[in-house]
């Protein structure tokens, strides 16, 4: 886990195009390109199925897996409140959350794909809920 939490930590986009819809799509594909064409997905599928059994390696997945990803999309979002965009008294943590468990649920179900239309229509339904 450590090996494959390095190299996909260096991949973590944080993009700024000056808009928290455009910002979120783009970190959302460049995951799902990760998660889907590459060995990736099948590696974090398995850690999270492993980390169910132990506590251990459970806190070390949050601690070098899931942490930068809330980290760079907390960015994103503080961004979008700071410029406006977004309302001021949002729950950035369940705004993450809410974006985060589609994807981890298609992943590890795979009844649905992990692509650009569902990344698109996750962040356009997201962003309805909590825009200015």
């Amino acid at each position: 886990m450590e090996a494959y939490s390095d190299q996909t930590a260096q991949n973590i986009p944080t993009p700024d195009t000056g808009s928290v819809r455009e910002d979120l799509y783009k970190i959302l594909r460049k995951i799902f390109v990760v998660l889907t064409t590459t060995t990736g997905g099948t590696a974090v599928t398995g850690l999270i199925a492993e980390a169910q059994l132990d506590a251990n390696l459970a806190e070390a997945f949050r601690e070098q897996f899931i942490k930068c990803r809330r980290a760079a999309t907390r960015t994103i979002l503080k961004r979008g409140v700071n410029r406006g965009e977004l309302r001021p008294d949002l729950n950035l943590e369940l705004v993450i959350d809410a974006i985060y468990g589609p994807v981890w649920y298609r992943l590890l179900l795979k009844h649905a794909p992990l692509d650009d239309a569902f990344a698109e229509e996750l962040v356009n339904f997201l962003i309805a809920g909590i825009v200015v």
